[in-house]
């Protein structure tokens, strides 16, 4: 497979320690960091990518080199648990009181293991706030019960903290910094969101041996570029809808996350992620490739219908079928293997149990709930017995037997845990997955009424942990002659890598819009005025003397929402420059001034096309973002006099052509700026391609900045697959014939 390392670079990690102590970087040098989000209901993956700027073409599959995820430098995991809570630090000053202070993630689960801390003081389930049905107390469904349970514990902490500790809290690694205050649970949210952002931070830092605990330059500048070089992309369930995605992007924001971050399905992600790994970008001669992506996550089911296909050369994906989804999630089995144990527990004997081992009876029952989700991964259907691990049980051997088998019908506790039967365990998960049989069959129902002569698309399964083998066999028995795989392995992100992707190439599934529009200060010629525009009174009024230009207007080469998608990536404008000289022997060699100039007005390409440059500058609608000089000699201009003053002696003006090209094929878009250095006139007529053959040429080039700030979906809730994504005429016919 044909692959473009894009993130993958020459650099060592002794360059990227020198890029950093050197910030800011001249203009189209240094790196940018992307981070990739994917915020679980039970684990949050938070992966980084650096990306050198002078190099990389924006094409071929992405290549991961070295990814840095937050969580490794405490535990050899990228999972961070999705969990905050709250212990008590004194202060580092004698005689103060102990104050309320906020772990996170495996620190959270490190107390629990050493019972520094219990399980009433942990914030779990974070993501369940976010949730329309968190706040409902509408209905009696599994995945609302769910909600309120969790709505209930975080309550009652959140309370805790107002009535013990005045509502205030803190880090706990910055005892002597100012306390944050906790009112409700979007407080609690944010701050371990925060805590990501600052972990990532440190793992960048950590990784190029930048010292963190002392105040110095280079940690500094990092800062900075995180501020200022950071493009983020972050996966959502599928059921969240533009209110609740909104209010996460604000949380997002409190947080230091930057307002440009991309919001991707995490269905759709997990395709993208997947067909990067599997499927060619660049060779247009292979195959399309339709899939049907399952996201299992904790408390909710996605699914989408994506396909890879070509057009116009370019590798794109298109959605196949609409994207659907259901509070259905894995925590819903844990949930109802834990209401089974809870009925079917003999409390007589759970009491002998607890009193031999010395445990509370909250402490069993978050034993029981931690082994359920390690038992759930561990699941397979051909074995007559599950066991439910469960911690220190080493005094097990003391009890009789019958107490051992008598906490609840079939059952026999051990040393190691809990075992079970394991018809138990298949009920519940055929019970939980009728729901999500119903919505992948409907997106097949949908595939086969838009596409009735394709077969129907691979199923791919997709969430770390939630998919035991008992879930992809039954999968393959329902739906028989369906390719039927599970995509991760447990060790690959794959929601994280596809959000990493779908910064990288955008253009693959979304029409990337220019965010600016870009262009050059110039008098424009008259005759290249348009039709309608010429008709105009105020411009009439602009024209020169001799009526041929109208001054100090704007040459506009990509306009503001035009796609910055197609073969090329290049866009190119020609015209010519005219400058007066009245003395020709004083006239060489001078200075052409030119103004590269942007403009956030969607305007430029229809009423304010030819607004002057000067009054659009003191409107603030246009803006001047680089200024360059181009040295010119006689020999490369075409020097002309005044037709109506055949007296004059000396020729009135110069004449040249240019060409402007902007090229958005490379991670930083650069605009070229050329004249030919004979005759002012080129020799070649602009290609096709808009590049033109190679030919002498004074060129300038700057930078415009990123192309991946291009890539964060403008006046679009999120990011969208192509709904109508290229057919074949079978289908077409086929379509036609339905309709």
């Amino acid at each position: 497979m044909s692959t473009t390392a894009i993130p993958a670079s020459t650099m060592t990690p002794t360059d990227v320690q020198t890029m950093i102590k050197n910030y800011p970087w001249s203009p189209g040098s240094g790196i940018t960091l992307l981070l990739s989000l994917d915020f679980g209901t039970v684990h949050s993956t938070a992966a980084v990518q650096i990306v050198q700027e002078s190099c990389g073409s924006v094409s071929g599959n992405v290549k991961f080199k070295e990814g840095l995820f937050v969580g490794t430098r405490q535990r050899q995991s990228h999972r961070v648990p999705s969990k905050v809570a709250i212990t008590s630090r004194c202060a580092r000053a004698l005689g103060k009181p102990k104050r309320c202070v906020l772990i996170f993630g495996h620190d959270v689960d490190k107390a629990l293991e050493d019972g520094c801390i219990t399980n009433e003081n942990v914030f779990d389930l974070l993501k369940l706030f976010l949730f329309p049905e968190y706040a409902s107390d509408d209905s009696a469904a599994a995945g609302d019960r769910l909600m309120k349970l969790t709505r209930a514990k975080h309550d009652a902490l959140i309370e805790k903290i107002a009535r013990v500790h005045g509502g205030k809290v803190l880090y706990r690694d910055r005892l002597d910094e100012p306390e944050w205050e906790v009112r409700d649970m979007g407080d609690v949210v944010v701050a371990y969101l925060h805590f990501i952002w600052h972990n990532t931070l440190l793992e960048v830092a950590h990784k190029y041996n930048i010292d963190t605990d002392n105040p110095n330059p280079e940690f500094e500048n990092l800062r900075q570029i995180f501020a200022n070089k950071m493009h983020v992309a972050v996966s959502v369930p599928t059921v969240w809808q533009r209110e609740t995605q909104e209010h996460f992007l604000n949380l997002l924001g409190r947080a230091g996350f930057p307002g440009s971050t991309a919001v991707v399905s995490e269905a759709v992600s997990a395709a993208i992620g997947h067909l990067n790994m599997i499927s060619d970008f660049e060779s247009h001669t292979s195959e399309s490739e339709n899939m049907i992506v399952a996201d299992i996550g904790g408390a909710t089911l996605g699914v989408a219908g994506v396909r890879k296909y070509f057009r116009d050369g370019l590798a794109r994906f298109g959605e196949i079928v609409p994207e659907k989804g259901a509070i259905n999630g894995s925590l819903l089995v844990n949930q109802a293997i834990k209401e089974y144990l809870d009925d079917k527990t003999n409390r007589q004997t759970l009491k002998t149990v607890l009193k031999h081992l010395d445990w509370k009876e909250d402490e069993w029952s978050q034993h029981i709930k931690d082994g359920i989700e390690e038992a759930k991964r561990l699941f397979k259907n051909t074995d007559s017995t599950c066991l439910i691990p469960l911690p220190r049980l080493g005094w097990v051997r003391d009890l009789e037997p019958q107490i051992c088998r008598g906490l609840l019908p079939g059952s026999q506790l051990t040393v190691n845990g809990l075992i079970i039967g394991n018809d138990v365990l298949i009920k519940i998960h055929d019970e939980w997955l009728k729901e999500i049989v119903h919505v992948i069959r409907e997106c097949q129902n949908d595939f086969q009424q838009r596409y009735p002569k394709q077969p129907l698309p691979a199923l791919k399964l997709c969430g770390w942990g939630s998919l035991p083998r008992h879930v992809l066999q039954k999968c393959t028995d329902v739906f028989p002659g369906v390719p039927v795989t599970l995509l991760e392995d447990q060790v690959t992100p794959i929601v994280a890598n596809g959000n990493l992707v779908t910064l990288l190439r955008a253009d693959l599934f979304f029409e990337v819009p220019a965010c600016r529009s870009y262009g050059i200060r110039h008098d424009i010629p008259w005759q290249e005025v348009d039709e309608a525009h010429q008709r105009r009174s105020e411009l009439q009024e602009a024209r020169t003397d001799d009526g041929d230009y109208l001054l100090d207007r704007a040459l506009w080469v990509v306009e503001k929402g035009q796609s910055l998608i197609h073969p090329t990536k290049t866009f190119t404008v020609q015209s010519k420059k005219r400058l007066s000289a009245p003395n020709m022997k004083e006239a060489f060699p001078f200075e052409w001034d030119i103004d590269i100039v942007a403009s956030d007005s969607l305007h430029v390409g229809s009423t304010d096309k030819y607004v002057s440059v000067s009054q659009a500058l003191a409107a603030n609608t246009i803006q001047i973002v680089g200024r360059h000089s181009m040295t010119i000699h006689q020999q490369d201009c075409k020097i002309k006099a005044i037709r109506w003053d055949p007296a004059l002696q000396e020729p009135a003006y110069i004449e040249f052509e240019f060409r402007v090209r902007v090229d958005c094929s490379t991670i930083r878009p650069h605009i070229h700026i050329s004249i030919p250095k004979s005759n002012g006139i080129f020799r070649e007529k602009l290609a096709a391609t808009g590049k033109g053959k190679s030919e002498p040429c004074h060129r300038i080039s700057a930078s415009l900045g990123s192309f991946l700030a291009h890539t964060t979906f403008h006046d679009n809730e999120k990011a969208r697959l192509d709904v109508d994504g290229e057919l074949s005429e079978q289908d077409k016919e086929a379509r036609m014939d339905t309709d």
